[in-house]
């Protein structure tokens, strides 16, 4: 008895190791970007929102805090990593930031990018499968009309057109029609998502 157990533990060891190399690589994180007028918060609000940061820390880690360059209203921005296997919640960061002033919300991850033969719409789903998003140009401004307005979603749909499949999208966010929008203001190739091993 002793003899049969002292033969399957190597084999269960064999098994974990073996077990853990076939597991799914993690996919890359994604990134939330805040614009907000926090640098002129009261003591007392500063310390109710460092509360609240605190608390969406298991699912968003803080990276950095930085102030807008040129900015005298108090404007600073606030980056936020998640993890690409997590499903993205954008409420649990509007929950943080509920009683403060928000300027902008981007988001910046790598994935997929589909693009409808008909409609031409884009769609790029993360390599996790938990953000998708529709890849739309920035509006023309109202106050200069005139002005013209970059082509990036044109840029990837000729890559597209050309075998290309996965990239890094990064933009302001915003609900078009209940669908996630990314107003894409800068994108870039990105490697195959890591098979498994």
């Amino acid at each position: 008895m002793i003899r049969r157990a002292l033969m399957a533990g190597p084999l269960l060891v064999a098994a974990a190791v073996l077990s853990s190399a076939q597991e799914k690589p993690k996919p890359p994180p994604y990134h939330v970007v805040v614009t907000a007028k926090t640098k002129f918060m009261a003591p007392k609000k500063a310390g109710e929102f460092a509360a609240r940061l605190k608390a969406i820390g298991v699912y968003a880690k803080q990276t950095s805090r930085d102030a807008v360059p040129d900015d005298t209203s108090g404007l600073e921005r606030w980056s936020f990593e998640i993890a690409g296997d997590s499903k993205f919640d954008l409420s649990i960061l509007q929950r943080a930031f509920a009683d403060i002033q928000c300027k902008k919300w981007e988001l910046s991850f790598t994935g997929t990018a589909t693009q409808d033969p008909q409609s031409k719409i884009i769609f790029v789903t993360s390599f996790g499968g938990k953000v998708k998003a529709k890849l739309m140009n920035r509006p023309k401004k109202d106050s200069a009309p005139d002005q013209e307005v970059e082509d990036e979603v044109g840029k990837v749909s000729k890559l597209i057109a050309d075998g290309k499949q996965h990239f890094t999208v990064s933009g302001e966010i915003f609900s078009h029609g209940g669908t996630l929008a990314i107003l894409l203001e800068s994108f870039s190739e990105a490697a195959p998502p890591p098979e498994s091993k």
